[in-house]
């Protein structure tokens, strides 16, 4: 775990509560050039601060722990760096004990990313000042060029004139490029473990994670719950104990830990002072036990299965809101957008007969799955992204608490496509299958937008845990198709990648069969192809669904 800083990034280090979201703060802030860190655990954040010395030092002054507040005291005596405090509650009795904290620099709720940035320049200049009026101190002829103060944008000219969201094709990368890409979807894949305060508490997150390390912990824990000696109140204790010797302790050897970790779990179950021996060596066994099958060589991703398999639906406020700034804000603009290619008409075709639509992949916590909209007007891909681009807004809108209204919000990491599909009366299907949709019309052609729910493992693309290989399920495989992307096999026992096929090939029946039969999980492909294989699982997805929706017709019918 890298705990210093790198590329001479500023490091910021967050002490949050639990239940605290900052996943899109942390990302907006990544991508502005960013080392972030977050932790929850007031001792775990202590300890990062002090190894890492990170230029500011976010604390969640409305922590679960009150002990949060003696902790500047000893940050001051180690460390060099700008404690901030604020706080995510809008109660008044929170609101003013920040106010009375003392700090010059804080942040009161909705927390952002803009905010902070905006409170990083301004104590940047104001150090600038200080820099400058000592400089004339010892410099008394110093030029006037010097006193110039500059302030850098954290936007560059080129992300201030392009879209966030843009239609993107496979192509070599550079191998800078890679690692962040590789980066990125392990985050991603990250973020989606379960919300569960306990089990958030054991898997702390950090700037490197370790999927095999989250892995352990988490199936330490659920071991721990099956426990039927001990008392709630000591599995609470010995989960929190056993993942601090996990995160102490873990290093893997041939994809399994060490037997010091081994051997620092026997005497945490032998601290348990209200258990017997025999109960003892009874836990004991069993957790060693469970440490040899996680050793054990398997090609089951640790990455994957942090990735919920069930789709999280809207709820219905959410769908009542959506449908109100849907009216307000997204309709009008959709018709103006398609009265300015009213007089096209080539390409168009009716929505009873749609065979292509366009996607938004959208790989959020609370919004996954894809964005699509169709319609018998002439659209292009720069038209479907505009209205897509104002609906994701507004879903942002509906979601996110810790949106500025008085700020434009960034949009998430989204990839737009167009794709092709069995025919279909496209507006039937919506209603049908969408989990939320809605149509206008012009000149008495319809134009129909939708958002339907998958579950992460369906959507996003998590990577190897240890190679920056994008991994596929086999479930996604189907025969005598071309695929995309190239296809790599992983040989566990000499940590190899093969080429199995080149891209644009595709699997007959025989070598399905084959890799089923060895029991083959995942295939790999290089990040490459990153693009091609979420459009390739998006094609897959909805042509699922739009079957399995013309079964459900035929069937009726019958």
């Amino acid at each position: 775990m890298a705990d210093t800083q790198t590329d001479n990034k500023t490091t910021l280090l967050f002490v949050k509560n639990m239940n605290h979201q900052l996943g899109p703060v942390e990302k907006f802030l990544i991508k502005r050039g960013y080392n972030v860190i977050v932790e929850n655990d007031i001792r775990t954040g202590l300890d990062r601060i002090l190894a890492t010395n990170p230029v500011y030092i976010f604390l969640a002054w409305d922590h679960k722990n009150e002990n949060i507040r003696a902790m500047p005291k000893t940050i001051y005596q180690s460390c060099t760096g700008q404690i901030v405090p604020f706080i995510m509650s809008t109660q008044r009795d929170q609101i003013l004990q920040l106010e009375t904290s003392g700090f010059e620099n804080k942040l009161y709720p909705p927390l952002s990313g803009p905010a902070i940035i905006r409170l990083i320049q301004k104590q940047e200049k104001r150090n600038q000042v200080f820099d400058q009026i000592n400089s004339k101190k010892s410099s008394p002829t110093a030029k006037k060029d010097s006193e110039m103060i500059q302030v850098k944008s954290f936007f560059s000219p080129e992300e201030e004139q392009k879209s966030n969201v843009t239609s993107r094709k496979s192509s070599s990368i550079a191998e800078s490029e890679r690692k962040k890409l590789a980066s990125r979807n392990r985050s991603q894949a990250q973020k989606f473990a379960s919300s569960n305060d306990q089990e958030n508490q054991l898997v702390s997150s950090s700037e490197k994670y370790n999927p095999n390390k989250a892995k352990l912990i988490a199936a330490l824990a659920k071991e721990i719950d099956k426990d039927g000696v001990m008392s709630e109140g000591q599995k609470h204790t010995t989960k929190i104990n056993l993942s601090a010797v996990v995160e102490k302790e873990y290093s893997a050897i041939n994809g399994g830990p060490q037997n010091t970790l081994k051997k620092a779990i026997e005497e945490e179950i032998d601290l348990i002072g209200e258990l017997n021996k025999v109960d003892k060596a009874i836990t004991k066994a069993r957790l060693l036990a469970l440490l040899d099958s996680q050793s054990s060589t398997s090609q089951t991703s640790a990455m994957s299965l942090l990735l919920p398999k069930a789709a999280k639906k809207l709820a219905q406020n959410q769908k009542q809101s959506l449908d109100k700034s849907f009216s307000e804000v997204v309709k009008p603009e959709m018709f103006d957008l398609i009265e300015n290619y009213s007089d096209i008409t080539e390409g168009t075709s009716l929505l009873t007969e749609t065979t292509k639509i366009y996607v938004m992949a959208i790989q959020e916590i609370e919004w996954t799955g894809y964005l699509t909209v169709a319609s018998e007007n002439f659209l292009d891909i720069t038209s479907a992204q505009m209205i897509l681009n104002n609906w994701l807004r507004q879903m942002i809108q509906v979601e996110r608490i810790d949106k500025n209204p008085d700020e434009q919000e960034e949009l998430p990491e989204a990839v737009l496509f167009e794709i092709h599909v069995p025919k279909v009366n496209f507006a039937d299907f919506c209603s049908y299958k969408a989990d939320f949709f809605k149509d206008i019309q012009f000149e008495d052609k319809k134009t129909m937008l939708s958002f339907f729910s998958f579950s992460p493992y369906q959507v996003i693309n998590s990577v190897h845990d240890t190679s920056d290989m994008l991994e596929l399920s086999t479930d996604f495989l189907q025969p005598n198709q071309n695929l995309p992307f190239d296809v790599n096999l992983y040989l566990p026992e000499n940590k190899r990648f093969i080429l199995y096929l080149r891209p644009e090939s595709f699997l007959d029946d025989a070598q399905v069969s084959r890799l089923q039969a060895r029991k083959v999980q995942y295939i790999y492909s290089n990040m490459d192809y990153e693009w091609a294989l979420l459009k390739y699982k998006a094609e897959f997805n909805l042509r699922a669904l739009i079957e399995s929706y013309i079964q459900q017709i035929k069937g009726s019918n019958t």
